[in-house]
C-alpha cells in the first residue's frame, strides 16, 4: 500500500489520469449504453460488454451493414484500455509512448461504434468513450511535461 502513496507523490498526472479514466470506464458498465433496435429496452454497459464479442463471432461478415468485424473492432479497445491504463503510470518515455497510442487507437476503435450505431447509444456509452479519451490525454499530457523537464534540464 505504501508504494501506491509514493507512486501517486511522485506522478499526480499519472494517478489522477488512471483514477478518472478507470473510474469512468466502470461507471459506464452501469449505465445504460444502447439499445439494439428501436422496439428493445436499453443494456447496460456491462451487457454491451458481454455481447458484443459473442456478435462479433456469431455475424458473417457482409459488405454492408453491420458484421462481426465491426463488433470485434467496437469491442477492441476494452483490452487496449487496460494496457495502456498500466503503461500510463509507468515515468518512461518508451512506455508511455505506447500507453497513448494504445488509448489513441482504443478512442479510434470506440468511434467505429459511433459511426455505425449513433441512434441507438445511450449515455453509458459516451461515459465509456470520455474513458478513452481521458486516457489517452493524460498519456499525451505525460509525454509533453516529460519532453518540457527534458529540455528545462537541458538547458
Amino acid at each position: 500500500m505504501a508504494g501506491t502513496v509514493a507512486w501517486g507523490r511522485r506522478n499526480p498526472l499519472a494517478a489522477w489520469g488512471v483514477a478518472l479514466s478507470v473510474g469512468a470506464y466502470l461507471i459506464s458498465f452501469f449505465l445504460p449504453a444502447c439499445r439494439l433496435s428501436e422496439v428493445e429496452g436499453a443494456m447496460s454497459g456491462f451487457q454491451c460488454f458481454v455481447l458484443a464479442p459473442q456478435m462479433a463471432r456469431d455475424l458473417p461478415l457482409t459488405l454492408t451493414g453491420l458484421s462481426g468485424l465491426h463488433f470485434a473492432v467496437g469491442w477492441l479497445p476494452n483490452p487496449l484500455f487496460w494496457v495502456g491504463a498500466c503503461l500510463l503510470p509507468s515515468g518512461r518515455r518508451s512506455r508511455l509512448v505506447p500507453a497513448a497510442l494504445v488509448g489513441l487507437l482504443a478512442l479510434v476503435g470506440a468511434l467505429v461504434w459511433q459511426v455505425l450505431l449513433w441512434p441507438f447509444l445511450l449515455p453509458g456509452y459516451y461515459v465509456w468513450l470520455a474513458s478513452m479519451a481521458l486516457l489517452a490525454s493524460f498519456a499525451m499530457a505525460r509525454l509533453v511535461r516529460l519532453a518540457t523537464v527534458e529540455v528545462d534540464t537541458d538547458a
